[in-house]
């Protein structure tokens, strides 16, 4: 007689893709919503421009002045870090949704027990899972970079801290730059900007290697803005270690990173003849470069071979930036979920061709505006628009972050992907925040019909304009919870699934387990229930395809485990016998 179910939900079948916005399932009320939120931004901008100077000058005071504290940054670090936290499920061990988090969550796991490697899978046909080889070794394709990051709060159990920790370090770095920028005000209102934009926090409370070199490039750029205070050789070599760890996360971002902040650097170096300097910290980036090579060998066995050109090559050869897809490329055959994933890919490929840039640039442009300026905030998108505009004034290190995010954007022109994949640019969401408070200046600056600089609400700043600054930070932080909430409850939906699967396996009574798990046709290609333990011997539970009659031979490999059936389009998980 079959167990009765752990679990009983029925006719929840997983769906693909992120919801671009909360209101996107309350189809009725989009427009009301829309209309409301231009009239909520309208009324904020106007009230602090036109009530700004009526607010008591000791509370305009006072917040200035917790604005300008030293301890300051490190205050606008603590809530970025504890919104990631909440947003990622207030659990430090929180679920990784796509098949990227989960490779490099594995490859954490492996680093943080010493290895580069682990042992193959028992039967690698059970275990296929995307950007991840199973076989002859367990590893994942990616640079090591942001698995290095992960590993030492892997190893203390929760590699969620990972992502709390770099949140709050950006919220600390980007307040600390933005204030050297344009001032206290500024800082808070960039912060405040940048912080809680729906899908950019929920990729900051994910797995992904963005998460790693945000705050490396916010680290680069402080470094940058110190050495142009002081000429220090340490802002050199810290600028050269964060860009070269760049490199060892994300090599095409970290070619963004460098090349404009090498321009300004070298300028200075030679203006200076600091040679030396320059050379202490060109060897110390070299040498964390040479972790590359140091992977490859550890892996692949050959230096210049990358695990990551090794797996391409097999399973998606299309993956190389390049223009247009030759579908009659070899590829080896994959489980129908994965297969799907891939086909996913492939689009994406096709319509890449030099003739539909002209269309493909402006949509990509479009979406990363859109994540920006997240729901509500999309009125914003206005005033951000118009500190672009005026980025001839702006502080010569946020004119050279925005050189670093342009030419971010403008070097996946070769890379193939959904125009709404706004991860490949999320560096750059920073100088959006900044230009949206540069922006807020400027507006105030011609509406009071001054010809002068913007007013960025400094210590000598008039006091209509700190009253204004004041007024709208005041709104953006009653708003704050509102925006985590959101972030949260979508992310929460999406990976309901997942969360429901790994509630049903620790419900399983025995010590060791195999689960099959059998998807419905109509699952996500995307995300995947089927995952590798970075040790199968010592795992409580192998969680691997049902592959039908084929399960038996798995089953004989592992006879102390018990069998289990979990059918994803019912969610419900079943004892096997054996």
């Amino acid at each position: 007689m079959k167990t009765p179910p752990v679990t009983t939900k029925q006719n929840c079948h997983a769906t693909g893709g992120v919801p671009h916005l909360q209101y996107r399932r309350m189809l009725v009320p989009l427009t009301t919503t829309l209309v409301l939120a231009w009239a909520l931004v309208a009324l904020v901008l106007v009230a602090a421009w036109r009530l700004g100077n009526r607010l008591p000058a000791s509370l305009v005071a006072a917040l200035e002045g917790a604005l300008s504290h030293p301890l300051a940054p490190a205050g606008a670090g603590l809530v970025s870090a504890a919104a990631v936290w909440w947003v990622g499920g207030a659990t430090l061990h929180p679920v990784p949704l796509y098949h990227d988090e989960r490779a490099y969550l594995l490859q954490g796991q492996l680093f943080a027990r010493g290895h580069w490697t682990g042992a193959s899978a028992p039967l690698p046909e059970f275990f296929t899972q995307l950007h991840v080889i199973v076989s002859p070794a367990l590893y994942a394709k990616y640079p090591p970079g942001n698995s290095l990051l992960i590993a030492p709060f892997a190893a203390l159990g929760a590699p969620g801290l990972a992502m709390v920790a770099s949140a709050g370090l950006c919220g600390a770095l980007l307040f600390a730059l933005a204030r050297r920028w344009g001032g206290p005000w500024m800082a808070a209102l960039t912060v405040l900007g940048w912080m809680p934009a729906g899908p950019v926090l929920m990729i900051r409370a994910s797995y992904m290697s963005q998460v790693a070199t945000l705050p490396l490039w916010l680290l680069t750029w402080y470094a940058c803005e110190r050495h142009r205070e002081d000429r220090r050789t340490r802002w050199l070599v810290i600028a050269s270690v964060a860009t070269g760890f760049t490199a060892v996360v994300r090599p095409l971002t970290a070619v963004a990173l460098a090349i404009p902040c090498a321009v300004v650097l070298i300028r200075r170096v030679a203006a200076d003849k600091n040679w030396k300097g320059a050379t202490i910290a060109i060897v110390a980036g070299s040498l964390v470069v040479l972790i590359l090579p140091w992977q490859n060998k550890a892996i692949t066995g050959d230096f210049q071979t990358s695990p990551l050109v090794q797996y391409t090559k097999a399973v998606t050869p299309f993956d190389f930036p390049t223009f247009g897809y030759d579908r009659s490329q070899p590829m080896i055959d994959l489980p129908t979920d994965l297969a799907r994933a891939r086909e996913a890919l492939i689009v994406p490929r096709e319509v890449h061709k030099l003739e539909n840039l002209p269309w493909l640039i402006p949509w990509r442009l479009s979406s990363l505006l859109q994540a920006a300026w997240y729901g509500w905030r999309l009125p914003l998108l206005l005033v951000g628009l118009l500190g672009l505009a005026g980025i001839r004034r702006w502080a010569s290190g946020a004119q050279l972050a925005a050189a670093c995010g342009v030419l971010l954007f403008a070097e996946h022109v070769m890379h193939a992907h959904s125009p709404v994949w706004t991860v490949f640019y999320h560096e750059s969401v920073p100088v959006l925040a900044f230009a949206t408070a540069f922006g807020f200046a400027e507006l105030g600056r011609r509406l009071r019909r001054d010809a002068s600089a913007p007013d960025s609400g400094g210590a000598g700043a008039a006091s209509p304009a700190r009253g204004a600054f004041a007024i709208a930070i005041l709104s953006l932080v009653a708003l704050l919870p509102f925006d985590i909430a959101i972030a949260r409850d979508d992310l929460d939906s999406i990976k309901r699934a997942q969360r429901t699967f790994l509630d049903a396996v620790a419900a399983i009574p025995d010590p060791k387990a195999i689960v099959f798990i059998k998807y419905p046709a109509s699952w996500s290609g995307h995300k995947s229930l089927v995952d590798n333990p970075p040790d199968y011997a010592s795992a409580r539970a192998w969680l691997s395809y049902d592959r039908g009659t084929d399960n038996a031979r798995l089953a004989a490999l592992s006879p102390e485990r018990a069998l289990w059936h979990y059918d994803a389009g019912f969610e419900t998980m079943v004892r096997v016998p054996r």
